[in-house]
């Protein structure tokens, strides 16, 4: 585990539309997100816009942040139905935006601090690696990743992640490679 938190992000990126990569993923993961009562909605901003990410790492980030959404809905409603979770995605300042939201149980200030710090949980049965992956990936698409968490209500993941330069698009169109 030790390796892990110190060793570079194997990546392997391709120009990818990242609100593609959301809906196959939303799809995928809706039925559980039904069957623990948890309301689901997608705000995409669908421009077409395509990021260098590694596909792969890129639905590694959404699934951690995902269920640490569920965990965290689970715990402050329990069986109750109430629990919410929210994907909006936006293009501004030459980047994309992607905010994750839930109104889950949320963190104090100082938990929320040391989220992204190798080994830190909060949970029983956690390792403590799930929130550090995901920053080294966002680290590693050369994106930034914050958290605003308010304890009894929720917690927001914003992350954003530079449009490719022109350059790279034109190059791509060149050689004929995509997706």
């Amino acid at each position: 585990d030790f390796l892990f938190a110190v060793r570079p992000v194997q990546s392997n990126p391709v120009l990818s539309d990242p609100d593609v990569q959301i809906e196959k993923f939303t799809s995928f993961f809706e039925p559980e997100a039904q069957s623990r009562s948890i309301a689901w909605t997608l705000r995409l901003c669908k421009k077409g816009e395509r990021l260098l990410i590694d596909e792969k790492l890129f639905r590694e980030v959404l699934m951690n942040l995902t269920q640490n959404a569920f965990g965290a809905i689970e715990e402050r409603f329990s069986s109750e139905q109430g629990g919410e979770l929210h994907f909006e995605s936006f293009i501004k300042n030459e980047r994309y935006w992607l905010t994750i939201a839930d109104n889950g149980c949320g963190m104090d200030e100082q938990t929320a601090s040391r989220i992204f710090e190798p080994y830190y949980t909060t949970k029983a049965s956690g390792t403590g690696l799930g929130l550090t992956t995901v920053y080294k990936i966002i680290k590693e698409f050369k994106g930034d990743i914050n958290v605003q968490s308010v304890k009894g209500h929720g917690t927001v993941f914003t992350i954003s992640i530079p449009l490719p330069q022109k350059r790279t698009l034109l190059l791509e169109d060149v050689t004929g490679e995509s997706e």
